[in-house]
């Protein structure tokens, strides 16, 4: 997640680290997604799907419609999920 978010703020890194760490940041990156496709979703790979998922849970949990305790099960089987966009949901 580190390299992930370095990689995606790389322009605001500019000013806060140099040229040659953000090179090599963005390298070990690319490594990192070709060795571990699963830890990384394509940049447009539901994205918004994923956060409208996230704000629908909060709303049902606001208009009562969810429980805390609905919505802490929920996030601890998706946590431990086999399905990628449910981990990402929960991340």
């Amino acid at each position: 997640m580190i390299f992930e978010n370095l990689h995606k703020y790389k322009e605001e890194s500019k000013e806060k680290l140099e040229i040659s760490t953000l090179k090599w940041i963005e390298k070990v990156f690319k490594r990192l997604t070709k060795a571990f496709p699963g830890i990384h979703p394509e940049e447009n790979h539901d994205n918004k799907m994923i956060e409208e998922k996230g704000n629908e849970f909060f709303q049902q949990l606001y208009n009562g419609e969810k429980s805390v305790e609905d919505l802490v099960k929920i996030m601890k089987d998706f946590r431990s999920s086999t399905n990628s966009t449910e981990r990402e949901i929960y991340a």
